[in-house]
């Protein structure tokens, strides 16, 4: 009967930490991380708000590619509000139907703003 047991719970066990697995989100492969990058950063400018007051920062943002070819930010981290808001703002802007094939993948990367 303890045996049963035992096996009973390491069945358990198993099921449930595949589940857990199974409900993070797929990192994308590094080639798809580097084109989604190389877009965003093509498609974000330096904003004027940031270019009056002389504002540098680094933005950090996890994106998810959606199957419509849209971009959701799951997260983001920077120091300045306004600066956050808008590159958010720009980012679920985007459409790419190139990477819409890639959909329900993530993407994380960092968006560096400087002063030239």
């Amino acid at each position: 009967m303890k045996t049963r047991i035992a096996t009973l719970l390491v069945v358990l066990g198993m099921l449930i930490s595949t589940l857990t697995s199974a409900n993070e989100p797929v990192p994308a492969s590094k080639a798809v991380s580097k084109s989604v990058a190389d877009l965003i950063k093509s498609e974000l400018e330096f904003p004027d708000f940031a270019r009056e007051s002389d504002f540098e920062c680094c933005v950090m943002v996890r994106i998810t590619i959606l199957p419509d070819g849209t971009f959701n930010v799951d997260c983001v981290n920077c120091m300045n509000l306004q600066l956050k808001n808008y590159v958010v703002n720009e980012i679920e802007d985007i459409i790419s139907e190139e990477h819409a094939l890639f959909s329900g993948q993530t993407v994380s990367m960092k968006v560096n703003f400087k002063c030239i």
